[in-house]
C-alpha cells in the first residue's frame, strides 16, 4: 500500500481549506460591504460560518498544536495515511469547497424565489450531508494517534 506522511497530507489538505473557503469569503465580504444582501446580511454570514468553520477550526487547532512540537516532533515512527485515503479526503474537500463557491457564484443568476438567503439555505439540502462526510474523512487525517511503523527490508547476516 502506497503511503503519504501525515504532515503533507495535512499541509495539502489545509491549503485546500483555507484557500477554498478564503474565496467566498472575500466574495461574501465585498458582497456584504456593498450591501448586495440588506437586511438579509446576518443570515448569509449565519450560513456561511458553520458551512466552513468547524472544519477550518479543526484544522488551525491541529497545525497550531503541531507547531507547539520540540523539534523531531515524533519519537519511534513517523505517522503515514494511505494515498487512497488522502485522495478520498482531499475531493470531498475539494468538491464541496467548489460547491459553497458554485452556490454564492451562481445566486445571481437563480430565480426569483430562491435569491439570496433563500438560495443559501435550499443550497444546505445538498451540502449538510457532504459536510458530513468531508469532516468525518478529515477528521481521521487530523485527530489521529496511531502511529504506522514503515516495513523495513529483514536483516541479513
Amino acid at each position: 500500500m502506497e503511503t503519504l506522511r501525515i504532515t503533507t497530507a495535512q499541509d495539502r489538505l489545509t491549503r485546500v481549506w483555507f484557500i477554498g473557503a478564503g474565496i467566498p469569503c472575500i466574495i461574501l465580504v465585498i458582497q456584504s460591504l456593498l450591501g448586495k444582501y440588506g437586511e438579509s446580511v446576518h443570515d448569509v454570514w449565519g450560513w456561511f460560518v458553520p458551512t466552513v468553520g468547524p472544519t477550518l477550526g479543526l484544522i488551525l487547532g491541529v497545525i497550531g498544536a503541531r507547531a507547539l512540537l520540540p523539534a523531531n516532533g515524533q519519537t519511534g515512527s513517523e505517522q503515514h495515511v494511505s494515498r487512497s485515503y488522502f485522495a478520498v479526503a482531499y475531493w470531498l474537500s475539494f468538491s464541496y469547497l467548489g460547491l459553497v463557491l458554485m452556490t454564492i457564484l451562481l445566486e445571481p443568476f437563480s430565480p426569483e424565489p430562491y435569491k439570496g438567503i433563500k438560495l443559501y439555505n435550499l443550497a444546505s439540502y445538498w451540502l449538510g450531508p457532504i459536510q458530513g462526510l468531508v469532516i468525518a474523512a478529515v477528521t481521521v487525517l487530523f485527530n489521529s494517534k496511531h502511529q504506522v511503523t514503515p516495513k523495513r527490508p529483514p536483516k541479513t547476516r
